[in-house]
């Protein structure tokens, strides 16, 4: 053998150390390390390798980046920044599979991999890149089942998983009759079991190894710094004299969004968040620093539909009785202001109820003469903004006609579906009495993760001078030229 390494490389090039039942070679150069593997293959040598430290990819998670952003259009704007993108995966629910608002990035190793954890929004979005998880694990190889390497880099006879012969475990016709058998131990089980005494010898050993990529090492999440982000930089003009500032979105599902959601309200500010979908019920809770969670729960007391409160505690606020019906579930709070008393309440009607002008009524009528009630009522009326008209949008219409109610919209589709069949809409708005439009401004928002985008209201002591919307034309036409 040490002839046959002769003729790869020179003797000064690696080195060699004998083991109990094989032989570790240590090379100098990852050219004799190729050489070597190259010689090995060729030869139907049996080994196990590893991936050469410069062949490392620097990995890094991506959170809060919605599954539906292309996967080439995030690598395109990680080149901007300056780093190229080897590959990227997005994570899958280990249960259900549904994609995940997280992703995975393995990015060309470079002298500025660390400057990836400064960049905070990548598609309009803001995010967060964290080095992955440390798992104190040892890894497996799925081709000879030992452990310390992966197939990747194996070259071993194949060990089937299942009944522990010589074979691809996905070529085994075991039948589901019949015992698993460990190849490792001859024990009654699966080869991963890791109830397998083999494992457990493992881990008891301080030799063990353990699954920790190289890029982990020395290194730590950016903590933001706050004052990067003043006040007057982040908040629009029309807006900065704001004294209360509101957002409602359908999270479809609130606990999963937490660190989003604090991030979201940090940097905009929001005294007062309505959540609509969030799943929350009386045996679950969240809780976000510095904001108080009120919640109503749909009727059959399940984790579906329902709504939430989060509002700031520097708002002096009580809350107000829960609306728990089928057409409408809606949690409100009183607000107490410098001027007056105003209702603000998180509103959901589910899709499935074809809601009257008097169902909404009986909700709008406990709210007072003065409220601000916003959140997804599946009600679509070009009034507001909808591309369509549908039976609950106009008998919306007709009651807020009646009741000189007043709605508060972007404009622009809040809801984006999954679906390519379907369009995207406006469904998300607010409906309000007892409050000038002059002392109110709606934007849009693209920074949480759902089929749903934020809508922000800022509601101001004094009249917001809004700037006219551009025209290609004034309406007037000067004949005279």
């Amino acid at each position: 053998m040490v002839e046959q390494l002769e003729e790869i490389a020179e003797v000064e090039h690696y080195s060699t150390k004998s083991l109990a039942n094989n032989v570790k070679i240590n090379c100098n150069t990852p050219e004799v390390y190729r050489r070597m593997i190259t010689y090995m293959k060729e030869r139907n040598i049996m080994y196990h390798s590893y991936q050469i430290k410069e062949d490392h990819a620097y990995r890094v998670v991506i959170k809060y980046l919605h599954p539906s952003v292309q996967t080439a259009d995030t690598a395109i704007e990680l080149l901007q920044y300056g780093h190229k993108v080897r590959n990227i995966i997005n994570a899958r629910h280990h249960r259900t599979k549904d994609s995940l608002n997280i992703f995975f990035v393995d990015l060309e190793p470079s002298d500025n991999n660390k400057e990836v954890y400064n960049i905070d929004r990548l598609q309009n979005k803001l995010i967060r890149i964290e080095p992955p998880r440390i798992f104190n694990t040892v890894i497996q190889c799925t081709r000879c089942q030992l452990y310390g390497h992966s197939k990747t880099y194996c070259n071993r006879t194949f060990l089937c998983v299942k009944c522990g012969g010589a074979h691809n475990s996905t070529t085994c016709k075991k039948s589901t009759n019949t015992p698993a058998k460990c190849g490792l131990c001859v024990g009654s089980h699966p080869a991963n079991y890791k109830g397998c005494d083999y494992y457990r010898n493992i881990k008891r050993s301080n030799k063990a190894i353990t699954n920790k990529p190289i890029n982990q090492q020395k290194v730590h999440t950016p903590m933001i710094d706050w004052n990067e982000f003043p006040h007057m930089s982040i908040i629009p003009t029309q807006i900065r004299h704001t004294s209360l500032r509101i957002a409602l979105w359908n999270a479809n599902g609130l606990s999963q969004h937490r660190d989003e959601i604090i991030l979201f309200l940090k940097i905009n500010f929001i005294d007062i968040l309505l959540i609509s979908e969030s799943h929350i019920t009386a045996e679950s809770y969240i809780k976000i620093p510095q904001y108080n969670t009120s919640s109503t729960s749909h009727p059959d007391g399940t984790a579906h539909r329902d709504t939430a409160i989060i509002v700031s505690q520097s708002i002096d606020h009580y809350q107000l009785p829960k609306f728990e019906e089928n057409f409408v579930q809606a949690t409100s709070i009183k607000v107490k202001t410098m001027t007056y008393d105003i209702t603000i309440s998180a509103a959901y009607c589910p899709p499935r109820h074809n809601n009257k002008k008097e169902d909404y009524q009986s909700f709008f009528s406990t709210l007072g003469n003065k409220f601000i009630a916003g959140g997804d009522y599946n009600s679509k009326h070009v009034l507001w903004g909808s591309r369509l008209t549908t039976t609950k949008g106009r008998e919306l219409a007709k009651l807020m006609q009646e009741e000189n109610y007043y709605y508060m919209s972007t404009g622009t589709p809040t809801y984006w579906p999954t679906d390519p069949q379907k369009t995207p809409d406006l469904l998300d708005f607010f409906v309000t009495k007892g409050l000038s439009s002059t002392y109110a401004d709606v934007t849009p928002s693209s920074e949480l993760s759902s089929d749903h985008t934020p809508v922000i209201a800022a509601i101001s002591s004094s009249v917001i001078h809004k700037q006219p919307t551009p025209k290609l034309h004034n309406n007037k036409t000067n004949w005279d030229i």
